[in-house]
């Protein structure tokens, strides 16, 4: 078995240099600051083995005359690494089938030149590993600590630890891939089934069928946030349904939410927002829908049916979103802080004169456009009966960037 070391490929000199100048190092975090946020920490950026290379987890043996898998763990970051923490204590290998013990680090090589760690071990047949870097263990030049979860938040273990599995034969690794919302419906406007089952469909599981209840999964009207109560269908590895007790209401709108604490099997917790990263504060994930409108209750929301192009002016025509009915709008919401223009120069100030009778705004441009004009409707416009624009045309409305509607002329 080799002996504990550590090896930094640095030349004696800069080494040297390095060590004498730590006190007025340049790239120092801000003191003032517990973490600097974004891409001010390190991440690691790929993972792999010695043998197979970066992108492969499968260990093979390099050394066939020494007993045992004779391999490395590969680690790449993208910033250059405090070479003092490379140390085998940062770097914890245990067995995760079909057994439970340690694997030693023998010797950890750092090529600062590459950003790249080599961890090496003597692995066993038939067997998968996992690799934790405990959070806080490794940090950059600057000594921001890693991190795994990219949110910029000092989150401590478990969230900032660094997990990658490893196995060697056909043993099989550690599921670490959190569980995603693959597929969810209904969603949007002018729903007719007024007891709508509620359907989700996940990547990443199986599931904790456990997980999947009626505490993760809820219904609210979403103008007062009152409960709706719900029986639920199916809950299975991977799909889950639930269905309104009562009808819903006509052009009633509903928020469906699901926790973020629902998991799979191997207890990974929902990525909820699905960046590929699990957070201590992860956001539960939800969706509306809204029951067609009756004639009566006036809740489809308003569209922009075209903006037309003329010298000098252009004009915004509305409509009711899906069905394409007349709509009257509010005149108040037609102002020109919710509709704009630009071009090559910058904003266009306007002078906006709105047409009841054509369910239009006349906008006339107070100066001659640079290039092509960009005209933008903010979700904030509403009808007459206070629905925001539906920008995206899904039938719901009112939701600022998603509704937002614009075009070029």
């Amino acid at each position: 078995m080799r002996a504990k070391l550590l090896i930094a490929s640095i030349p004696l000199l800069p080494l040297l240099l390095f060590a004498a100048c730590v006190e007025d190092n340049p790239y120092g975090a801000t003191p003032d600051a517990e973490w600097q946020g974004g891409d001010d920490h390190p991440h690691v950026q790929a993972w792999g083995t010695l043998s197979g290379g970066l992108g492969s987890t499968v260990l093979s043996d390099l050394d066939p005359d020494t007993a045992g898998i004779q391999d490395a763990l590969l680690l790449s970051f993208d910033r250059s690494m405090s070479p003092g923490a490379m140390a085998a204590p940062a770097f914890q290998i245990t067995e995760t089938s079909p057994g439970s013990g340690e694997a030693e680090v023998e010797q950890v090589i750092y090529h600062p030149d590459i950003r790249r760690v080599e961890v090496h071990a003597t692995f066993s047949d038939e067997t998968a590993y996992l690799l934790t870097i405990p959070a806080g263990s490794l940090t950059d030049l600057a000594g921001n600590p890693l991190d795994p979860n990219h949110n910029a938040v000092t989150d401590g273990s478990p969230w900032d630890d660094m997990l990658v599995a490893y196995h060697s034969g056909s043993a099989e690794e550690t599921d670490l891939q959190p569980p995603r919302v693959a597929q969810h419906s209904p969603q949007g406007g002018g729903l007719t089934e007024r007891l709508p089952r509620v359907r989700l469909v996940f990547s990443g599981g199986p599931m904790d069928v456990s997980t999947l209840t009626l505490d993760n999964l809820t219904m609210v009207r979403t103008s007062d946030s009152s409960s709706v109560s719900m029986s639920l269908d199916t809950a299975t590895a991977n799909t889950m349904t639930a269905t309104p007790v009562d009808s819903l209401d006509f052009g009633e709108r509903y928020t469906v939410r699901l926790s973020a604490s629902v998991a799979d099997s191997a207890g990974n917790l929902l990525d909820g927002n699905g960046d590929g990263y699990v957070w201590p504060d992860e956001e539960d994930f939800l969706w509306d829908l809204q029951i067609a409108d009756d004639g009566s209750s006036h809740g489809n929301p308003p569209t922009v049916r075209n903006a037309e192009s003329h010298i000098g002016w252009f004009k915004v025509n509305f409509e009711e979103s899906l069905t394409g009915d007349q709509v009257e709008m509010d005149e108040s919401t037609l102002v020109a802080t919710n509709i704009q223009a630009s071009d090559d120069r910058g904003l266009i100030p306007l002078e906006i004169e709105v047409d009841m009778q054509s369910d239009g705004v006349f906008c006339y441009m107070q100066r001659t456009a640079a290039g092509p004009i960009t005209v933008w409707v903010s979700a904030n416009v509403q009808d007459q009966y206070g629905n925001g624009l539906d920008g995206n045309g899904d039938g719901l409305g009112g939701t600022p960037g998603e509704d937002d509607w614009s075009t070029q002329l």
